[in-house]
């Protein structure tokens, strides 16, 4: 009994000294690396989006980098999944994008370190796109009428790529045009949201894409888009450029002269059935009030030749009003004449005020009138005589920037002031007798300066299958960094999503 008493003593004096010696610090600490996981640009993959067309190979050639610095590099082995299918087991991705199909996809890569066993997960979004993302569109129209789009990546060195269809739906024949909307507010870098392709003929004469994938969202079908039951044949198709954001108006479209609003995919009644003068805008005569989002409207009605401003539904809840009586002491400043080109040039900065820019054509004669109304209320018009020019006879693709009316005759685009007859040459085509311009378009970076112009020519006596050409002038380097002859169909409309 007595032998064991010290044994146990023994043992809690042996604890007792363990547990008060002290720590000398000589332990064998080993910092475990963190790594940075980057690709062939040196952006760090976990986060990082990247889209590619489905014509093309996706390629991604990771680099990882220890910290802190170890003396010899770490042995990993990689996992390359989308959405949850594995794709490779290699350092390096390459994969036909056609092979993981259209659409947004959810990446990740797995690294795992050999000496560790501690693995890395960097997650990615993979946008599969059957269009090009950002670059240069071109809607045309063949010998026949039949519509095309070319289009060609912002980075890309090869030729324009053309598709008859978006989706599964066929283009339809005699395009109109296109609107790009977007996500932002004006004044950024714009992430583009949305392409509308319009035409006068067709199953689905107009039809919507998203910027980002190329397919389709919205498709208005011929024979059941408009509430009214009319078959759907617009002349003239404008799209609010932030639409996207507004619950309340989309756009207008012009059938047989009368105007149409967009809201949720379909197209309304004549919003001025009401019209006491039985409107009729024509073709194109027409332009809405970005700031006030389909509230006001402004055209020239080419059966009573003169300057219309409608109130789809004024502050007092009264639909199908005009202003009539107070344009009544103008109504004669437009009586025969031809509407050529119609903008709105309020600035960005005065939320109150709306500016209607009206150019007219008469017996030889040019004229420029400003319309101007604060708090959606009519204040006051302003005539201009510009005269005989006659560079602007015959002209196409008027476009209003920064004061100036802008348009192409031949091979040039001219530009005049609105208050005067001032016309200087802006810029003119290369002389390689490619033909005359039928269309163009400019991009101007976020501060508004204008960086590119993009333009068209045409040649119907051309020998080669494409009749339509291409150029860009690149302002910064003054000169025309593309020329390409030949390569396209007959433009119709040109955007520059770059």
């Amino acid at each position: 009994m007595f032998i064991h008493l010290i044994k146990y003593l023994l043992i809690i004096l042996t604890i007792s000294y363990i547990s008060c010696s002290k720590d000398k610090g000589n332990y064998n600490y080993q910092n475990l690396a963190r790594l940075t996981i980057t690709d062939q640009q040196g952006k760090v993959i976990d986060g990082a989006t990247y889209t590619v067309s489905a014509e093309q190979t996706f390629e991604l050639q990771v680099q990882a980098t220890t910290s802190p610095t170890q003396s010899t590099a770490p042995k990993l082995d990689y996992l390359w999944l989308i959405d949850r299918d594995t794709l490779s087991r290699t350092k390096q991705l390459t994969v036909s994008a056609s092979t993981i199909g259209i659409g947004k996809k959810n990446g990740k890569l797995i690294i795992i370190d050999r000496q560790t066993g501690l693995s890395y997960s960097n997650a990615f979004s993979l946008v599969i796109s059957a269009g090009v993302g950002r670059g240069t569109y071109i809607l045309t129209e063949d010998e026949q009428h039949q519509s095309s789009l070319f289009m060609r990546n912002a980075d890309s060195t090869s030729g324009f790529r053309r598709i008859t269809a978006l989706g599964q739906l066929q283009l339809g024949k005699r395009p109109i045009g296109m609107d790009v909307t977007y996500l932002t507010a004006p004044g950024t870098r714009n992430p583009y949201k949305q392409l509308t392709v319009s035409c006068q003929e067709g199953e689905y004469p107009m039809i919507s894409v998203d910027f980002e994938t190329f397919v389709p969202t919205k498709a208005f079908a011929a024979h059941t888009a408009l509430i009214s039951g009319e078959i759907l044949r617009p002349t003239y198709s404008f799209r609010d450029s932030f639409a996207v954001s507004n619950t309340l108006f989309e756009g207008i479209v012009l059938i047989n002269g009368k105007c149409h609003n967009i809201l949720n995919g379909r197209i309304g009644d004549d919003v001025y059935r009401a019209d006491p003068l039985d409107y009729d805008f024509g073709n194109q005569n027409v332009y809405f009030s970005p700031k006030e989002k389909g509230v006001l409207l402004t055209g020239f009605d080419q059966k009573s030749e003169r300057i219309r401003i409608f109130s789809s539904k004024d502050r007092n809840g009264i639909y199908n009003a005009n202003f009539d009586e107070k344009l009544a002491n103008i109504a004669y400043w437009t009586k025969g004449h031809r509407l050529i080109a119609l903008a709105d040039i309020a600035s960005p900065f005065n939320s109150n005020l709306i500016s209607w820019q009206y150019l007219t054509y008469v017996d030889g004669q040019f004229y420029s009138m400003t319309i101007n109304l604060t708090y959606g209320l009519y204040e006051n018009a302003i005539a201009n005589y510009l005269g005989a020019i006659p560079q602007m006879v015959g002209a196409v693709n008027f476009r209003f920037i920064d004061g100036y009316w802008y348009f192409a005759q031949g091979r040039t685009i001219y530009r005049v002031p609105i208050f005067s007859n001032a016309l200087e040459a802006y810029l003119t085509l290369p002389p390689d007798q490619s033909g005359d311009i039928v269309s163009w378009n400019v991009y101007r970076d976020p501060g508004g300066r204008i960086n590119y112009v993009g333009i068209a020519s045409y040649q119907p006596q051309a020998s080669s299958k494409r009749k339509g050409s291409y150029y860009r002038f690149d302002f910064r380097s003054q000169q025309f960094d593309q020329q390409e002859r030949y390569t396209i169909d007959k433009a119709v409309d040109i955007e520059l999503c770059l």
